[in-house]
């Protein structure tokens, strides 16, 4: 189903969100109330604009989910969620412009997560335009702090009734992805005595007692990579960052290591921190940052077999693969089959060049309209 207007649409919302800045982390942008407050807001706009209702679900102090549904009832239960952050632009030249040149619309969020959720927006008021009723009962979700704690998405399942399937968007190049893995993030810290530097003995490094802690923890993670799955690869660990003293001239008394293991779905993560509490002993403390199970989903269903006939049409192979990333699917899972889908390429999120093409969500908005009306059915 082609409509020129939806992608027009689309683009023009797409570059509207990219120049609302969203930084989950590291902002270099100045905020009235939460980050995602200007992403919300145009959201929102749009869709009263056309008489669709909105909910906004308190997440996090100043930071709300935003819900809108377009229903039909009876019919198969359909949940379509993205988010509204970004991670920070730092480093990149002119991240809020959302200009359009040489078919690609660039910005921070442009590919992950504000094109994909433009052209949902645009495709479902497109259809209400045209007084057509989606196949679906949809449920439209947009959700806050997924780049960090995916806190957004955790208190969206605990609102939330079971669905017969769930649209978790990325940019998968409209690939659809059933399975991905999950991630434990760790703080290990090490005390030490600060002493005068001139006189290292009558101190304790912290810094020496954190070495043989990390060549235990890097041993670990060979062990968690001898496990190896057919599909996602094996779980890594890295260490990303350490911290330790305060002058050149005094012995450091603490020491902080942060961890980031990925895990495969099987793998719960409350299982990776009680290990490595438990290889740390009294030598270090351990602290979860942030924590995500993987997924993968059993994929089945009237909903499921008319996306992947609309991907087909789309010529898009429908076989869902795997991806190495977390999404929010890590909380949604629990309440229905999930696949992750989306316009944009992976490769280009979190760069200091993102952009997404506007042939793919030209695509994108083919293959969901398709999708959404039911246009491939029997």
């Amino acid at each position: 189903m082609r409509d020129n207007a939806a992608v027009s649409d689309a683009v023009r919302l797409t570059q509207r969100l990219v120049a609302l800045p969203s930084e989950a982390s590291d902002p270099t942008a100045r905020y009235e109330g939460g980050p995602e407050a200007g992403v919300l807001e145009a959201l929102r706009s749009a869709f009263e604009a056309d008489g669709v209702g909105c909910e906004l679900q308190p997440v996090l102090p100043g930071r709300s989910n935003l819900i809108a549904r377009v229903p039909s009832p009876g019919r198969p239960k359909l949940l379509i969620s993205g988010h509204m952050d970004t991670v920070s632009a730092r480093g990149m030249d002119d991240p809020f412009s959302g200009t359009l040149r040489d078919g690609r619309i660039r910005g921070r969020g442009a590919c992950d997560d504000k094109g994909p959720i433009a052209m949902v927006v645009a495709s479902l008021l497109a259809l209400r335009r045209r007084d057509e009723e989606p196949s679906f009962d949809v449920t439209f979700a947009a959700t806050v702090d997924e780049e960090q704690s995916m806190a957004g998405s955790a208190e969206l399942a605990k609102k939330l009734g079971r669905f017969d399937l769930c649209v978790a968007l990325e940019p998968t190049l409209l690939r659809p992805v059933h399975a991905h893995k999950g991630f434990c993030r760790l703080s290990v810290v090490t005390r030490g005595t600060a002493r005068h530097s001139a006189e290292p003995a009558r101190g304790r490094n912290a810094i020496l007692e954190m070495m043989p802690v990390i060549r235990d923890i890097e041993e670990y993670g060979a062990r968690l990579a001898a496990v190896t799955d057919p599909e996602l690869g094996h779980g890594t660990l890295a260490v990303t960052g350490i911290r330790g003293g305060t002058a050149i001239n005094i012995i450091p008394d603490r020491c902080e290591l942060q961890v980031d293991v990925r895990i495969l779905p099987e793998v719960p993560p409350d299982d990776v921190r009680r290990d490595i509490e438990n290889l740390c002993g009294r030598r270090a403390e351990v602290r979860s940052i942030h924590a995500a199970s993987g997924m993968r989903s059993a994929l089945s269903g009237p909903a499921w077999q008319s996306l992947q006939d609309a991907l087909r049409t789309g010529g898009i192979d429908p076989a869902p693969g795997a991806v190495h990333y977390c999404t929010d699917c890590s909380h949604l899972r629990r309440l229905g089959p999930c696949v992750v889908w989306g316009p944009g390429d992976i490769g280009q999120a979190h760069s200091h060049d993102e952009f997404i093409a506007e042939d793919q969500i030209r695509a994108g908005c083919e293959i969901l309209m398709n999708f959404l009306s039911g246009a491939n059915a029997d």
